[in-house]
């Protein structure tokens, strides 16, 4: 995938979301004060984000994965893992894809709206999955630029 700054003409992309999903969670099930104690300061805690992003051409989909890995700074021991994945029905997709270079070629203004979407879907899906543990009220992940995406 290319990242090009400029619209993309000649083509008119739509999307829809098919799919929002956890794919993957766990959470170190630790005593309640010791957790609030551990979030009483941030420096404790290590957050690390990452996203994966795939695209079918025969499916005519993209989907981002968002994930999530919060440690404890001190031990490294893993506080909660997340994935959240979102995928997305892309109209006209094929539109994109440059057989001579095996590339697509989206706007950038496309893939950072995607990712914010998939985003604020993580954000609900793990909010939903801690709802039943001590990290309930506790953790939240924070608003980002979802700009970001393109420079990684």
């Amino acid at each position: 995938m290319s990242k090009k700054k400029e619209q993309v003409k000649d083509f008119d992309l739509g999307y829809k979301v098919s799919r929002i999903n956890t794919t993957k969670f766990s959470y170190n099930d630790l005593e309640e004060d010791f957790i609030k104690n551990l979030f009483e300061n941030e420096e404790n805690l290590k957050l690390l984000l990452d996203v994966n992003i795939g695209i079918s051409l025969e499916k005519s989909e993209i989907f981002f994965e968002i994930n999530t890995s919060l440690s404890n700074k001190n031990t490294n021991e893993n506080l909660i893992l997340h994935t959240g994945k979102t995928t997305f029905s892309l109209q006209n997709l094929s539109s994109t894809f440059s057989k001579e270079n095996e590339k697509f070629d989206l706007p950038d203004g496309l893939i950072i709206q995607l990712y914010a979407l998939s985003y604020s879907h993580a954000r609900a899906l793990l909010s939903i999955e801690l709802n039943r543990t001590a990290y309930k009220d506790i953790f939240y992940l924070p608003v980002i630029d979802p700009t970001t995406i393109l420079n990684k």
